[in-house]
Formats: structure tokens, C-alpha cells, sequence
């Protein structure tokens, strides 16, 4: 019976996949602001801001902590959190990256991605996964876009947005639903 196998294969992958979340959640060092860890399988996202670039930056993953270091990041907010591995009904949150702006714009949402690719932005990695449509308890992860200094900004939550508007910023699209920070 294909099905029987079928479904047994799932759910098998799906106890692995629980499995390593839980393993690599433990190897996952916790932002300097976070007052409590994360359950296994959800990472923080973090906003970075380069004030020599003027570019904001979300991560929600060591590869990309290290890099918004590495290149003059600071650590600037929590805006919610994201799934390590992929849920079902999540979508990716990809990282792109357009070097002749110093941009970076995370996108999840097919508008994004595409709006990325035609503008120019190369992918750089998986950060997360998030839901498409509002699922119970998650808040929008929103894009936001600053004409003069051409920065995309993403945040979820209302002090981030409030904060975009005021230096200038406006809203494009929501991009994802995400868990909120902190964690009830």
C-alpha cells in the first residue's frame, strides 16, 4: 500500500526533523537581548543596523549574526521569531543581498522574492521559516522601504514600524507572519 508508507515516511521525517531542531537549538547562542531561550525549533530574529551603509538587516541564524558582525552591524532589535526548520504551511524567509545599493532585504512572500530577483538582489541563505497567512498567534512581518538612502527595512513589531516611519521609511507589502518576541 503506497499511501501507508507513504504516510509512514512522513511522519518519520518528521520526528528527525523535531529531533535535530531540538539538538541545534541547543547549540544556538542566544542574543545579547534575549532575557529567556527560545522552545527547540524557533530562532530569534534579529535586527542588525550598519550606520556607514544606512542599511538595516534581519538574521535568524549564526551565519548571519556572524556576518552582520563581521560587517560593521550592530545588534539593534528583537522582532520576532522564526522557525528553524520548515513547518508545515511555512515558507522560507530568504536573505538577499545587492551589493551596488549595500542592501540587504529579507523576502518570503512571492512579491518579495520576485521584486528581489528583478532588482538586482543576489540570494544568500535560508534565515528562517514563517507562515504566508495569519496563523494563530503570529503578528506580520513587515517590508518597508526608504527612498533616499534605498534601504529595505522588515520588522514585526509596532515600535520597528513606528520607528521606520518616522526616519523616513514606508510600507510595501507584509512579507510573512511570524511568531512574536518575546514568546508567551
Amino acid at each position: 500500500m503506497p499511501g501507508v508508507s507513504t504516510s509512514r515516511t512522513r511522519r518519520r521525517f518528521r520526528r528527525i526533523a523535531t529531533v535535530l531542531a531540538c539538538l541545534l537549538s541547543l547549540s544556538v547562542a542566544a542574543p545579547a537581548t534575549a532575557a529567556a531561550q527560545n522552545p527547540p525549533g524557533v530562532t530569534w530574529l534579529v535586527t542588525w543596523w550598519n550606520p556607514d551603509r544606512g542599511d538595516a538587516m534581519v538574521s535568524g541564524t549564526l551565519a548571519g549574526d556572524s556576518d552582520a558582525r563581521n560587517s560593521g552591524y550592530r545588534q539593534r532589535s528583537m522582532e520576532g521569531n522564526a522557525f528553524i526548520f520548515p513547518v508545515q504551511g511555512t515558507v522560507a524567509l530568504y536573505q538577499y543581498w545587492h551589493a551596488g545599493r549595500g542592501d540587504n532585504f529579507l523576502a518570503a512572500s512571492p512579491d518579495g522574492n520576485w521584486s528581489a530577483v528583478v532588482a538586482g538582489y543576489v540570494r544568500v541563505r535560508v534565515e528562517g521559516y514563517a507562515f504566508p497567512y495569519q496563523a494563530n498567534g503570529t503578528v506580520p512581518l513587515y517590508t518597508l522601504w526608504n527612498p533616499v538612502t534605498q534601504d529595505n527595512l522588515s520588522t514585526a513589531t509596532a515600535q520597528g514600524y513606528a520607528d521606520a516611519v518616522n526616519a523616513g521609511y514606508s510600507f510595501v507589502r507584509v512579507e510573512a507572519y511570524v511568531l512574536p518576541y518575546p514568546l508567551s
